[in-house]
């Protein structure tokens, strides 16, 4: 499909939904004479105690995200991964597809994504940051392709989280701000192949701990980060 559709809602509660070569996904409504009238939506997987797995799979050439405005400008959209029961949520990106979203995995509940190629790039801006276990449990695992981070991309954040990225293979991009990793709770980085870059001038690659984000588990954070750290 060569034209852009745009979507106000996509939410998988449960199941699997499967987007194969489904072209140009964006996130927004149109009016009748074409203007972009909805900027900022959030696409969901999961939900509440759902009974099954909700599943998202982005293969083949399909592209999901936001739409570039006038000025090389993009809305602040979100894909949250998320399950408050215990069945869990999971993303798949595969072969050429591409993602442009605010990265949001377990916030307060349950959430997987796995990357096998393609392209994701996490586009938090200002104080929309992106999170990987935000008051939950959040996984990220980069075997193939490419990941990027516009601004931030907390692993753990916030008291009695926990999130860990594990890297396979494929290359891990930082255009700017460090990887916060115990941004308040436990975070873990396992880095086993690929490559990781950071393009950032004038800040470090990697933080650990913040006390910002809830001291009480920065001790704790601090120690499994070192332990995990790639030797």
């Amino acid at each position: 499909c060569d034209e852009p559709r745009y979507l106000s809602e996509l939410k998988v509660a449960g199941g699997t939904m499967i987007l194969d070569d489904a072209g140009l996904v964006y996130a927004g409504e149109r009016d009748g004479n074409g203007r972009l009238t909805v900027t900022n939506k959030t696409f969901t997987v999961g939900g509440a105690n759902t009974i099954t797995n909700a599943r998202l799979v982005l293969r083949g050439n399909t592209v999901l995200g936001a739409c570039e405005l006038p000025g090389g400008k993009s809305p602040n959209c979100s894909l949250t991964v998320n399950d408050t029961g215990t069945k869990g949520a999971i993303l798949e990106v595969r072969d050429n597809a591409a993602l442009t979203n605010r990265i949001h995995i377990g916030t307060s509940g349950i959430g997987a994504a796995y990357q096998y190629g393609g392209r994701v790039r996490s586009t938090a801006k200002g104080t929309n940051d992106g999170y990987i276990g935000q008051s939950g449990y959040g996984y990220y695992g980069l075997f193939g392709g490419d990941f990027s981070v516009d601004s931030w991309c907390g692993i753990g954040a916030n008291k009695d989280s926990e999130g860990e990225f594990e890297q396979r293979g494929g290359t891990f991009t930082l255009t700017g701000n460090p990887l916060p990793i115990s941004r308040g709770g436990n975070g873990e980085y396992h880095m086993t192949g690929g490559v990781f870059t950071h393009t950032g001038t004038g800040s470090p690659a990697i933080t650990l701990g913040n006390l910002s984000w809830g001291s009480a588990a920065i001790a704790a954070s601090l120690q499994r980060a070192a332990r995990s750290a790639p030797t």
